[in-house]
């Protein structure tokens, strides 16, 4: 005669013990999974975001006529316009609505650069040029009569429309202290753009991840004034 014998209690309470702590270690595991899985996209939309911004910025930056906003001298605003050859795209404007980095050109309606899923909290532009550089005056030495409309390379002085000539100026810059650089600037570029854009993203929505992402990317362009 067979005898049947059923589980007690405590071993299925131990079966139930023992069935809980492998479910809860693979879930912790997962989560953890998933949790590095989501810091990565995170960081790779953040970065992502960030760096196609300030190449487009900066392509655009190239690419114009002139920049309007922010001023000459040191100017610095939150968004930038451009004054472009082709006047259905002029003025081109960066600004940040809501958190996202749009473009707007000419009447058109502005385009979002940056993904809903990252938040644009700083845009900064500053206007590194100077525009007095070519206004600075010397009358000790005589300098030689030019076309004011015709930007030299060596160096110009505009207290009455005039420039050096090479000679003079190269004697003037290496025993007179004339500051060829500000000069170089002055006729080279009729802007120079900085930029810096900070892209953050938030937490994601799997539970237990409270990973932060942020970069902030700094840029430079010129607008030359061949343009």
């Amino acid at each position: 005669m067979t005898t049947r014998r059923g589980s007690t209690v405590i071993e299925v309470m131990l079966y139930v013990a023992l069935l809980a702590l492998i479910t809860g270690t693979l879930m912790t595991f997962l989560l953890n999974v998933l949790g590095r899985e989501a810091k990565v996209v995170t960081i790779m939309e953040v970065n992502q975001n960030a760096r196609f911004a300030l190449e487009k910025m900066d392509a655009t930056v190239r690419n114009s006529k002139d920049a309007t906003v922010p001023t000459d001298g040191g100017g610095t605003a939150a968004s930038l316009s451009l004054t472009m050859a082709d006047a259905a795209v002029s003025p081109t404007v960066f600004a940040v609505a809501n958190g996202v980095l749009t473009m707007k050109q000419g009447t058109n309606a502005a385009v979002p650069l940056t993904s809903a899923s990252v938040k644009v909290s700083n845009l900064t532009f500053t206007n590194l040029v100077d525009p007095t550089a070519h206004l600075r005056t010397d009358n000790t030495w005589p300098p030689v009569a030019c076309d004011p409309s015709v930007w030299y390379g060596v160096c110009c002085w505009k207290g009455a429309e005039y420039c050096w000539d090479a000679a003079t100026a190269i004697f003037r810059i290496l025993f007179s202290g004339a500051k060829l650089g500000t000069c170089l600037q002055a006729t080279a570029a009729k802007s120079v753009i900085r930029m810096s854009i900070t892209v953050s993203a938030p937490p994601t929505v799997i539970p237990g991840n409270n990973f932060y992402s942020t970069i902030t990317l700094y840029g430079s362009s010129t607008v030359p004034r061949q343009n």
